[in-house]
């Protein structure tokens, strides 16, 4: 009888050590399971282009005539630009300072949004009209123009870029727009 007692004892003490380690234990891993991939946080989006702007000057509302040598005003015209911008309109009102520096706050509205900022166009070849001078004149530029905002797929956009531009009579202005503009990721 006392082997059997000891044999009991010997196998209470084996269950209860098997409990208190299974208690214990990892379980078996089933297959490893990878933590979820993040997607990386979207970046901003540059594009570069080249543009055509043709614009013409715009007489204000009961004006017959246009004047030579105008130092403020407004112009209106088109935008035509390949690739993702595409083809718009732009409208700005220009100041012209005593040495022929033009400065204008501008819109461009293309089908996916629209594109703000301001230009200045330095004068580099020809000649303004003056007072007394009733002839319009030729006049080449050269000039930057900064984006400082947009709407739809152009909204947040910042860039900038390099502007030519040639008239020849001081009524039609023909640009061309070296373009760099970067929109920031859409937010949710």
């Amino acid at each position: 009888m006392k082997r059997l007692c000891l044999l009991g004892m010997a196998m209470a003490g084996l269950l209860t050590a098997g409990i208190s380690t299974a208690a214990t234990a990892k379980p078996l891993a089933t297959g490893s399971k990878k933590p979820a991939k993040t997607k990386p946080a979207p970046k901003p989006v540059t594009t570069k282009v080249s543009c055509k702007l043709g614009l013409v000057l715009q007489p204000t509302a009961l004006v017959t005539t246009i004047v030579p040598g105008t130092t403020s005003g407004s112009q209106a015209g088109t935008a035509k630009c390949p690739g993702p911008v595409g083809g718009g309109v732009q409208t700005d009102k220009f100041t012209t300072d005593d040495s022929g520096d033009v400065t204008a706050p501008y819109t461009q509205w293309f089908k996916a949004g629209t594109l703000a900022g301001q230009y200045t166009l330095i004068p580099t070849g020809g000649g303004q009209p003056s007072a007394g001078n009733n002839s319009f004149g030729a006049q080449t530029y050269a000039g930057t123009l900064t984006v400082t905002g947009g709407s739809g797929a152009w909204k947040g956009a910042t860039g900038k870029a390099k502007l030519t531009c040639a008239t020849p009579d001081a009524v039609h202005l023909a640009c061309t727009e070296s373009l760099t503009v970067t929109v920031p990721p859409a937010t949710k």
